[in-house]
């Protein structure tokens, strides 16, 4: 959902690995089969430079054999929780 380690572990809380979604993506093309990820751009506390991250990120699986993406604006007007791990 973000390429920003600070904004996956800190922000939505998926200690994810990206490396492990570039192999992932790798993989599924070497199968035939088709790749799609999700990501989201302005979440609550998210720096401009973290969102620009996200984007170039996308272009880098899109090289790698991403064949879709789907960006979803998080709006900052809207009330988010803090939610503590």
């Amino acid at each position: 959902e973000s390429a920003s380690d600070r904004v996956r572990n800190e922000i939505i809380m998926k200690h994810l690995d990206i490396h492990d979604i570039e192999k992932a993506v790798s993989l599924a093309k070497k199968a035939g089969m088709r790749s799609t990820c999700y990501a989201m751009i302005g979440l609550p506390d998210e720096k401009p430079e973290e969102a620009k991250e996200t984007l170039r990120y996308i272009v880098r699986l899109a090289r790698k054999g991403l064949d879709e993406c789907v960006i979803s604006l998080a709006l900052q007007d809207i009330p988010y929780p803090k939610i503590s791990a």
